[in-house]
């Protein structure tokens, strides 16, 4: 029993010693450091510049894969507010959303998804453009209750707006992180202020989410139709059947769907 509660005592002694708040009073694995020393100034060296020039390769390598999968994209010129402001709220809304989130949908070259229906539906955006026909949308929409159709939103925004962008050094849509956030964040802070703290005013910030989350559906017909354009094909959407009331705009989102996979299945041949 002694020896018991001895080896107790010593595994809890030793563990006391590697914990961080034993760290910041003067312990640095183990060793007696001057208190407020860092514990990477006690390490040998080249054991420091080791770890860093490990974690530069890791940065040095990550902005390589994406400078090659995207052409360089030049700024935008003077008096183009449309360009001004599209760029400016992806990126903004980019800047708010976690990290975590951003690795995952991080932009991927075409035909990095598998051929499992599972792992194009979780797929990040590629580019160019994955096509994603009507029965792989429906198969991610109905049994999620519409909730990977905002996956979908997301991905279709963000494929044209890097792709518009590489092609014509603009932007007329506000890409994935620019659609879809605002509607989002407008619905959290609104449902937040109405439903829960019983704030009226809320409704208002609800109703601009679903404002704004339509005039980016209307943006997009009229994006696909000047895509078809260039392939020398007739206009498919008239942008304000985006404002139809239901069932009527959801044929008509159908049929956005339908082209924009027929144009992206067109593109990669």
């Amino acid at each position: 029993m002694l020896r018991g509660s001895l080896l107790l005592f010593g595994l809890a002694a030793g563990v006391d010693a590697f914990h961080p708040s034993s760290l910041n009073a003067g312990h640095c694995g183990g060793l007696r450091v001057q208190k407020g020393t860092r514990c990477s100034a006690t390490l040998p060296l080249g054991v420091r510049m080791q770890a860093k020039t490990e974690v530069d390769k890791k940065e040095a390598g990550t902005q390589d894969k994406k400078s090659t999968l995207l052409p360089e994209a030049p700024p935008p010129k003077e008096g183009d507010y449309v360009d001004m402001f599209c760029r400016g709220t992806n990126d903004l809304m980019k800047k708010v959303v976690v990290k975590q989130f951003r690795d995952k949908v991080e932009m991927q070259p075409a035909g990095s998804a598998g051929s499992e229906l599972i792992d194009r539906l979780l797929a990040p955006p590629e580019y160019p453009g994955m096509s994603r026909p009507l029965w792989m949308v429906m198969a991610g929409s109905i049994p999620t209750a519409l909730g990977w159709y905002g996956y979908y939103k997301f991905s279709v925004e963000e494929e044209l707006f890097q792709d518009e962008l590489a092609s014509e050094g603009r932007v007329t849509g506000c890409g994935g992180y620019g659609t879809l956030f605002p509607f989002v964040f407008a619905f959290l802070i609104g449902g937040f202020l109405r439903f829960v703290l019983e704030v009226e005013q809320g409704e208002y910030i609800m109703e601009a989410g679903g404002a704004w989350i339509l005039a980016g559906q209307i943006n997009l017909y009229r994006r696909i139709n000047e895509l078809l354009k260039r392939q020398g094909k007739d206009p498919v959407l008239h942008e304000w059947w985006a404002a139809l009331p239901p069932p009527f705009d959801l044929i008509v989102g159908l049929r956005q769907v339908h082209f924009l996979a027929k144009y992206w299945a067109d593109r990669r041949g």
